[in-house]
């Protein structure tokens, strides 16, 4: 009978024992999704100044990716805020086969896909930042899909604008139009636009392939392929204005 009974407790023993080896593996596992997230949203922010969400690919178990270190998919989402010095910028990006920086080298993304939307509101905000004298005027904006233009101004002036590929691989204003007795304030807007956006970028080298606008804003379908991410003493981060 007592080895009867020693019989039945191994298979209990046993089943215990998975249990908690199973138990500690999915603690490691939130522990490590949880702490590369953050780090992933750190390096987001430090590079565009803005937060963001940070998913890593469910599968295989993140405990695996890290061992391999190589991540099939990271999926990136900005909370609208800016992406550097523009304004009401929200972006999603899908990234693939990310290799991350280790022992000071840097790291690399194999082909990066996102869409990019710039509410008017944003863009607004950031002609007005970077048309400082004229862009008082620009109170008002409006979009206009039809002809893929957007109108900012009021009574006393207005200009519009049609968004642009710059050669930087981010979106540009292309002054079309002008109008109203206060033309002469804002006659300077397409040199201070070009000056003020050509000195920003997109993170991962990503490039706007497609443009549109609709009647919130301009949307981009975005891209890159073989980006690569800076070592940790490399880093250069974007300071908010």
């Amino acid at each position: 009978e007592p080895q009867r009974r020693k019989g039945r407790r191994v298979p209990v023993v046993l089943g215990l024992i998975v249990l908690v080896v199973a138990a500690g593996l999915v603690g490691a596992e939130m522990f490590l999704r949880n702490r590369a997230e953050s780090a992933v949203a750190d390096s987001v922010k430090c590079t565009t100044g803005d937060t963001s969400t940070v998913s890593f690919a469910a599968l295989p178990p993140l405990l695996w990716q890290y061992a391999s270190g190589a991540y099939p998919s990271i999926r990136i989402q900005t909370s609208g805020n800016r992406i550097r010095a523009m304004r009401g910028m929200t972006v999603v990006i899908d990234l693939h086969d990310v290799r991350p920086p280790a022992n000071d080298a840097a790291g690399s993304v194999g082909s990066a896909s996102a869409s990019l939307t710039w509410s008017l509101d944003g863009i607004k905000e950031t002609v007005r930042k970077a048309v400082p004298v004229g862009g008082t005027l620009l109170t008002d904006i409006t979009a206009r899909p039809s002809d893929g233009t957007i109108k900012l101004g009021n009574f006393l002036a207005s200009v519009t604008v049609k968004p642009k590929k710059l050669d930087n691989g981010t979106i540009g204003l292309d002054v079309v139009n002008t109008d109203g007795p206060g033309l002469e304030a804002i006659k300077t807007v397409q040199p201070a636009l070009d000056a003020y956006l050509t000195k920003q970028t997109l993170p991962l080298n990503l490039h706007a392939d497609q443009l549109s606008v609709t009647d919130h804003g301009v949307n981009a379908h975005l891209t890159s392929s073989n980006a690569r991410l800076p070592a940790e003493s490399e880093k250069d981060c974007y300071t908010t204005n």
